[in-house]
């Protein structure tokens, strides 16, 4: 009894110390929350910004989780819609300070908006990064925000450059809000287009503050369609108001060269355009050909930002912006100076900000840089970000790289002397303190003619298509390797040369056998793809970048042709284009990367259905006659073994003709083949076992319960055996 007792006790008390340690392993406490800020234009004019911001910021710390970073820190993300109102960001600052729980905020996405509410956040001690706002004295007088792009300045001075030496101007007018924000800009734009000696023709300004705003925008429309040649005009304002002046004075048969700031870069410029009947029924009546420098082109990134725009993509099903691209990098900032610290409420929220703040404060050189989507990330001495901007210009919509970009040499190890040869030679330039290489932007676009000689066992195809590419200056295209071509294609005469006022379309037309990668595992189901790819071996990447051509060819381009026909069997289910990076390594320690174009045309197989019938129901039809030899008598072993020998028979040879016509390929399909074997020893099992229980003088009342077994176990067999086949199937 009394063994009993304390065997009883030992279970309680082991129960008491266990459970809890078993309950805590496996739903362990989470730790306090801590929150970060996130502001900015969630609804209004500019919400299609706003949403950006918070996408790239959510893919940011989604990523962050799954790679198992922030251990045992427990970071969420509050949204406050400042709608970009300076008083509505005053109110939020002054929510934001008051809450214990916030580590930093990111936004604002204006400069008036994120100057307000910096005051705040300076006083109370609390670290903001803004990715889009570029006022000069946002981190000039606060020494709490930072910025993941580079300041106004900056990007003025870049695009005055652009204007003089890319677009070949030297005649510029400008239009410029008197507020803080226009006023600026004009002023750095004044300032760097005389240090390049270029002429100022007009100044128009507008106050967007002032009762007479209106009036004052209807003049300088009025004075504008007076003016027969106001060279390239540069608006220093805001989005609403440009596009209110251009959809007056923009129209067909006008020329005017237009240039706008960072607010131009993004879908709520466009957005603001479709709101007028021209703009609906043409993509691009007032917008096509405006030009603007944007603070980074998803475009023109590395790796890293092929990578992000892949999984931006399929998470919401579009291309990401300039925005998203820089608010990720912002969010990744934030992460990188939260890991480093102690969150512990024991030490308090002031210090713990200050401790981030000193953290941010610490990446200074790109020696402890971060790795970001948009390059390397690190602050200088006023906590903004150099980095070569980009030019782009709409068509049709889009916003995309021009033909020719800046690309800064800074960490090249070429010397200094090569350096300054080359820009002698017109190849390097020097802006804001900054030495930048000049890269060619080549459009490229493809066209099937047709598709034959597909073997699935040599794995090789035959591919006959049209390739153009639109470009500036000069193009090379005898260097270009095809990597999977069985045979060197060489480029030599184009079929078509268009040369237009801004840009050159060179056709050619091509035919040569290619390298397959054929993979019949999901047959009749499987989708094929054909690839082809090519680069330049003359030309590193900071030199040319492929790009797709989202441009139809000028009528004339392409030959005229037929609808594509389909291949024996197979039609074509899509086609995509996109540009890759290629490292070529020439050593150990060096790699240098090429810009490699890649076209993927995805073949489907015209007679899916009609394939997987042709499989199926022979296999349906054996099934089903091998579940009813379960209803033969027991001792009709002749009868059943000449049925088990029939089905053996049909499924083999159906099985060996997949075999002969896919050799040394594992198809999905084949493990239907592995379950009726499976269904036929279990009915030969249950029959051979009924057949000697019989002969053995069991009574019949237990060979009924055995028929009865192999009647119920038969369709459960075939239910986990379907079951195993669809999870094979989908991995």
């Amino acid at each position: 009894m009394k063994i009993r007792l304390a065997m009883m006790v030992s279970l309680v008390l082991g129960s008491i110390i266990l459970l809890p340690a078993l309950a805590f392993r496996m739903f362990p406490m989470q730790p306090e929350p801590h929150y970060i800020a996130v502001v900015g234009p969630l609804s209004g004019e500019d919400r299609v910004s706003g949403l950006a911001m918070q996408k790239g910021i959510q893919l940011c710390l989604e990523r962050a989780k799954r790679q198992g970073r922030l251990k045992n820190k427990r970071i969420e993300l509050v949204y406050f819609n400042d709608q970009n109102d300076r008083r509505t960001a005053l109110k939020i600052a002054a929510q934001i300070t008051k809450d214990d729980r916030i580590l930093c905020v990111l936004g604002h996405f204006y400069s008036t908006s994120a100057e307000v509410a910096g005051a705040m956040y300076r006083r109370s001690g609390i670290p903001a990064i803004t990715a889009s706002a570029g006022g000069d004295s946002l981190t000039t007088v606060n020494d709490w925000y930072f910025r993941t792009i580079p300041d106004n300045r900056s990007m003025t001075r870049f695009t005055v450059s652009y204007i003089r030496k890319v677009l070949k101007q030297n005649r510029v007018s400008l239009i410029f809000d008197k507020g803080d924000y226009g006023a600026a800009l004009a002023g750095d734009f004044m300032e760097a287009a005389r240090e390049l000696n270029m002429e100022i023709l007009y100044q128009w300004s507008f106050d967007q503050e002032a009762k007479e705003s209106q009036r004052q925008l209807n003049g300088i429309i009025t004075e504008l369609r007076t003016v027969k040649e106001p060279g390239v005009l540069y608006f220093a304002t805001q989005a609403p108001e440009a596009a209110q002046i251009l959809s007056a004075v923009r129209y067909q048969g006008t020329d005017y060269t237009v240039v706008g700031p960072d607010t131009f870069c993004n879908r709520a410029f466009i957005e603001l355009f479709n709101r007028y009947p021209g703009e609906r029924r043409a993509k691009g009546y007032f917008t096509d050909g405006i030009y603007a420098v944007a603070p980074f082109l998803p475009e023109m990134g590395g790796k890293t930002t092929h990578d992000f725009i892949h999984e931006y993509q399929g998470l919401y099903g579009e291309k990401p912006s300039w925005v998203a691209c820089c608010y990720y990098d912002a969010m990744l900032m934030a992460i990188n100076a939260i890991e480093k610290s102690d969150l512990e409420a024991g030490f308090g929220i002031q210090k713990i900000r200050r401790t981030l703040r000193d953290r941010l404060a610490g990446y200074t050189s790109a020696d402890i840089a971060v790795d970001g989507v948009t390059g390397k990330l690190y602050f200088d001495r006023n906590r903004n970000m150099k980095r070569p901007l980009h030019l782009g210009y709409y068509q049709k919509q889009e916003f995309i790289p021009f033909f020719s970009q800046y690309t800064s040499l800074e960490g090249d190890q070429q010397p200094q002397k090569k350096r300054i040869k080359e820009k002698i030679a017109d190849k390097v330039v020097l802006i804001d303190n900054q030495f930048h290489t000049d890269t060619q932007i080549v459009y490229v676009g493809f066209d099937i003619n047709s598709i034959g000689n597909m073997d699935m066992e040599k794995q090789t195809f035959t591919l006959d298509f049209y390739l153009w590419f639109r470009f500036q200056g000069a193009f090379e295209e005898e260097k270009m390797i095809f990597p999977d071509a069985l045979t060197p294609v060489r480029l030599e005469n184009p079929i078509i040369r268009e040369a237009g006022p801004d840009s050159t379309v060179q056709t050619y037309h091509i035919k040569a056998d290619f390298k397959g990668d054929f993979n019949p595992r999901d047959y009749p189901f499987d989708v094929e793809t054909l690839r082809i790819r090519f680069y330049d071996k003359s030309r590193s990447r900071n030199k040319m970048i492929y790009l797709p051509d989202i441009l139809q060819p000028a009528s004339g381009a392409l030959p005229d042709q037929e609808p594509l026909p389909s291949t024996a069997g197979w039609q074509v289910a899509g086609v995509s284009c996109y540009e890759a990076i290629k490292d070529i390594a020439f050593s150990e320690k060096v790699s240098i990367p090429y810009s490699q174009f890649n076209v993927a045309v995805a073949l489907q197989r015209t007679d899916r259905m009609g394939s997987a019938l042709k499989l199926l129901l022979p296999l349906g039809a054996l099934t089903a006659l091998l579940f009813f030899s379960h209803y033969l008598p027991p001792d009709s072993l002749s009868r059943r073994g000449l049925i088990y020998a029939g089905i053996a028979a049909a499924a083999g040879m159906y099985h060996l003709h997949l075999h002969q016509r896919f050799p040394g390929k594992g198809l999905d399909i084949e493990h239907v083949y592995y379950v009726v074997y499976g269904l036929l020893v279990w009915a030969a099992a249950i029959s051979a076992i009924g057949y000697g229980a019989g002969r053995m003088g069991l009574g019949p009342q237990k060979i009924q319960r055995l028929q009865q077994l192999g009647k119920i176990g038969y369709p459960i067999i075939l239910l986990i055996g379907c079951l195993s086949v669809f999870f094979i199937a989908n991995g």
